[in-house]
């Protein structure tokens, strides 16, 4: 379908931009294009199948969790205020509407999902290069603070506003950067270059969630491709990194053993821990 196609490659241009193109609307809802093209892209693939009467490879597992999601949401609702019922509900929607993206790429002709990895590629290097500018021309993200951001400094964030956020997506960049070099010979050299530049922006991140998941998931990677030997390399290069920059970790934001963001995260894993504890199906 065409419009479907044209609605992916508005997503595509979107998401380089990240947090920057966002506006607050009150009421702690946050409006953003892109969220708005994902969920209209949805509609129309869904509306499509409808009428079209396509049968798609869609397992039962993908309904799982937005069905619960529904259910504990209504049987909640009588302590929910209207504005925290409103916001539960659009993130329900929001998550489903990026998980149907699997399925409709998933639809499309081999021609067209080549167009998306090359806009993917072109996606990653715009964010990559804005990672840059903005570590060594905008390293603190204090004068964010007002709006809600927390105080990153000297930390690589990107368009995301976030370390840990910007770790995530470098990451998957470098392994998809990584299944590149693997497979393009006659490419490798520039490649090469892109994904040294991707592991650097990694570790400036200074996220230990991006680190672990660096290690995890070329870990696995390297091991489906039988390239064993390179994991003892990565693993080096983790370590040196942490032995390079071990003189800054006096900087509460840029040390890996940082213990405000870990006491945070226990917290945080406590509650959750709880909430399952004493409701484990439905949550609250």
């Amino acid at each position: 379908m065409k419009i479907t196609k044209i609605l992916i490659i508005i997503i595509l241009a979107l998401f380089p931009f990240g947090e920057l193109l966002r506006f607050d609307i009150g009421n702690n809802i946050v409006f953003k294009p892109l969220d708005l093209v994902v969920v209209v892209t949805a509609l129309a693939w869904l509306i499509h199948i409808i009428f079209q009467k396509r049968k798609i490879s869609l397992k039962k597992e993908f309904l799982f969790f937005p069905l619960i999601g529904m259910v504990s949401l209504i049987i909640n609702i009588t302590w929910l205020k209207p504005q925290e019922f409103l916001v539960s509900l659009l993130y329900l929607c929001r998550w489903s509407a990026y998980a149907s993206l699997f399925f409709i790429v998933l639809g499309f002709d081999n021609n067209f999902k080549y167009k998306i990895k090359l806009f993917l590629f072109i996606d990653g290097l715009i964010i990559l290069f804005l990672g840059f500018i903005q570590y060594f021309f905008f390293s603190s993200l204090k004068s964010f603070y007002y709006l809600g951001w927390d105080e990153h400094m000297y930390r690589m964030f990107s368009v995301f506003l976030d370390p840990n956020y910007a770790g995530a997506f470098f990451v998957l960049y470098f392994l998809f950067i990584g299944d590149f070099v693997y497979k393009r010979k006659k490419e490798r050299r520039y490649l090469v270059i892109i994904l040294l530049l991707t592991l650097i922006a990694i570790f400036l991140t200074f996220s230990r969630s991006a680190l672990l998941m660096l290690i995890v998931g070329s870990f696995v990677y390297l091991f489906i491709i039988g390239r064993k030997k390179l994991i003892l390399i990565l693993l080096g290069s983790v370590i040196l990194f942490a032995l390079i920059f071990s003189s800054k970790f006096y900087v509460e934001n840029m040390n890996l053993f940082r213990r405000s963001s870990i006491e945070a995260r226990l917290g945080n894993y406590s509650t959750a821990l709880k909430i399952f504890t004493d409701r484990p199906l439905l949550g609250v």
